[in-house]
């Protein structure tokens, strides 16, 4: 048996996890790269995994390292894994409900009748939780598969057949898989801030607005780096509106991805929102590769300013003068945002629209003398989940308005459960200050990676 395809190693325990056996207890490890004698796994301890204490059981750390290694030995190509011969265990470190875990099995050895397998288990800081020996015996079927090997690759390649072939080195994600992107990008806040944002905000329109698409991709060989490029398409006409991250540091898959990749639809890109300074020279020169060119110095460098949604849930909200009324934006209140928001240009008509009426938004009006109100300053969450929009009429300016919605739109969305964050002009001084008043840190440069369309 030669397969090393991921989604054979998959359907493998699929099979395990759904046939009658101890093996149910495998349900939730997820499998991230297989091949080669090797296979990498994640899983999230929860309630049903724990001891008494409260902690990653034992028992079920064996039976990871156990059914983990086993799936590595069937991508090494030695025939079919049988019975074990001997599995030792060494505990080292607690998992607590709510902590993600990550195997990594190799198969160091594989002879004619018994293959001797390594396994280590870390948490998401890199620390060990447990390391295993595996040795297993090498032969028939011994009913350790529900099925027959041979009959399982057979229905593999049939539905594989029934696929479009696709050879690239981006894959889109399922929805069980943006839920365990979301989880390792979550690890790397607050600087992953906006593609997370931007994830869960699209993802949500997107089950609200049936005509447009999301596209969350990663590279083949799995998620644990946080790589993502992700668009949506059919929110703008004619464009396409992107995000992309890595927390690999020197940036090498990020540029790979976005140099070799052809399902990046350059041709009608708009821009990548709030890119982070280390990426914005790889999107740039990705940009040029493809005949495009940046605009002209990125727009002006900003700050971005972040804070966690149980801070941004206790921040205090100034008192209301007698003549304002703070509450949620309409569409009628669309004009007047375009007017006084200094980036509008009309491809974001639709965008402001749908800013309005699917996400949390905050207005201060001033009553009249007449019983009338105006709108005198606005926040809205913006298409890619951060603060947006934030402006004052002129004539309401030096009022104090600008911080009673900013305030009030920070403790709305933290008490949603929603990490606050937002993009501040570097010169913007004033800005900068009303921010950290109100209890967002800056913690990244940041910049929104435009591409220059022809005035034809």
């Amino acid at each position: 048996m030669a397969s090393t395809s991921v989604k054979f190693v998959r359907d493998i325990l699929k099979y395990l996890v759904e046939a009658k056996g101890f093996d149910r207890v495998l349900d939730k490890v997820k499998i991230v790269t297989a091949g080669q004698g090797k296979c990498v796994a994640e899983m999230v301890v929860g309630e049903e995994h724990q001891n008494k204490g409260g902690t990653l059981h034992g028992g079920l750390t064996a039976t990871i390292v156990d059914g983990i290694s086993t799936l590595a030995l069937m991508t090494h190509g030695r025939g079919v894994p049988g019975v074990s011969v001997d599995i030792h265990v060494s505990y080292l470190k607690a998992a607590k409900e709510g902590e993600k875990i990550t195997i990594d099995a190799k198969t160091n050895k594989a002879g004619s009748s018994l293959a001797f397998l390594d396994v280590q288990i870390t948490n998401s800081a890199g620390e060990l939780i447990a390391t295993g020996t595996h040795t297993k015996f090498i032969g028939e079927n011994l009913g350790v598969l529900p099925r027959p090997i041979e009959e399982i690759e057979e229905t593999v390649e049939e539905e594989a057949s029934m696929q479009p072939k696709k050879n690239d080195i981006l894959r889109a994600l399922q929805e069980d898989e943006t839920e365990e992107l979301l989880q390792v990008l979550a690890s790397d806040l607050p600087s992953s801030a906006v593609i997370y944002n931007w994830i869960k905000t699209q993802l949500e329109w997107a089950k609200k607005l049936p005509e447009i698409k999301v596209s969350i991709l990663c590279p083949e060989d799995g998620i644990l780096d946080g790589t993502v490029v992700a668009f949506v398409d059919k929110l703008a006409d004619g464009i396409v509106f992107g995000a992309v991250y890595s927390m690999e540091k020197e940036g090498t898959k990020l540029r790979t991805v976005l140099s070799e990749s052809k399902l990046i639809p350059w041709d009608r890109l708009s821009h990548f929102s709030g890119v982070i300074e280390r990426h914005i020279p790889i999107c740039a020169e990705a940009i040029r590769q493809v005949g495009l060119t940046p605009v002209d110095n990125l727009y002006v460098p900003c700050y971005m300013h972040y804070i966690a949604a149980e801070d941004a849930a206790k921040v205090e909200v100034p008192e209301i003068p007698p003549n304002v009324r703070v509450g949620p934006l309409d569409k009628c209140h669309v004009g007047i945002v375009c007017k006084y928001w200094p980036h509008y240009s009309p491809d974001y008509l639709n965008v402001v629209e749908k800013m309005i009426e699917l996400n949390p938004s905050c207005g201060v009006f001033v009553k009249n003398e007449d019983g009338s109100e105006e709108l005198a300053a606005m926040i809205l969450q913006s298409e890619y989940g951060g603060l947006g929009i934030l402006q004052t009429v002129p004539e309401h300016r030096r009022k104090g308005y600008a911080l009673i919605a900013l305030r009030h739109q920070t403790r709305t969305l933290g008490k949603a459960g929603i990490n606050v964050h937002c993009h501040v002009i570097v010169k913007n001084f004033n800005s900068i200050e009303l921010f950290k008043k109100s209890g967002l840190k800056p913690v990244e440069i940041s910049n929104w990676v435009c591409v220059k369309r022809n005035a034809n």
